[in-house]
């Protein structure tokens, strides 16, 4: 065995045994270690990524309350989410395909309200990102806060990234959001109300300040 498949080999090792103790989600940060790289591991990310998410997703339909409850499910997905506007693109390609298997494998997932607020605090904070490109044309800022988790994330300062990653989300979340209300239509309709109504007192607590 080359020295290349034996790193594949060990990761995903390590990675089904982390995905049987409940956690799919580390298996991208791989994509951010040198080693992965030089090693050119990297082409096998993708594939044993979504090996893992399937893998997780029929875990879920029959093991412990405890590692795959409604809790711990909404937080791999939330992990998965913030990954779409990684600056990696290999990356975020990766983070949409899993979220797109997650989400149609396990809808209940994203109708909760650590998911569903990410994914939408994301967009609004993108959309954000995209103004003050335009206001800050020479400094844009590149951290920013999403406001219902407090998770800080960095953006490149190009406009054209973040309007990309802004579309691409908004067109996947779009397809998500219709999953979700066809299985839970009114749990979904009272989270999207709720996160209005934060929406609307976090822009009164910003006019105080």
């Amino acid at each position: 065995m080359s020295r290349g498949l034996g790193d594949v080999y060990k990761r995903q090792l390590l990675e089904t045994m982390r995905c049987d103790s409940g956690d799919c989600s580390k298996i991208l940060q791989y994509y951010c270690d040198p080693s992965t790289v030089s090693s050119s591991v990297d082409k096998y990310i993708d594939a044993i990524a979504i090996f893992l998410v399937n893998k997780y997703t029929n875990l879920v339909q029959s093991n412990s309350p405890r590692l795959f409850g409604s809790q711990a499910i909404a937080n791999q997905l939330n992990d998965l989410i913030l990954c779409l506007s990684h600056r990696n693109n290999w990356l975020q390609d990766a983070a949409f395909r899993c979220c797109d298997i997650f989400i149609r494998s396990i809808p209940s997932a994203l109708c909760h309200h650590r998911s569903l607020f990410t994914l939408l605090d994301l967009m609004t904070t993108l959309f954000d990102s995209v103004i003050d490109c335009e206001t800050n044309k020479f400094e844009p800022h590149y951290q920013f806060v999403l406001k219902h988790s407090n998770i800080k994330v960095l953006f490149p300062d190009s406009a054209t990234w973040r309007k990309t990653t802004l579309n691409r989300i908004h067109t996947s979340a779009k397809g998500w959001v219709k999953i979700i209300l066809n299985k839970a239509n009114d749990d979904t309709k009272i989270l999207l109300q709720s996160y209005i109504s934060d929406l609307t007192q976090f822009s009164r607590l910003n006019d105080v300040e």
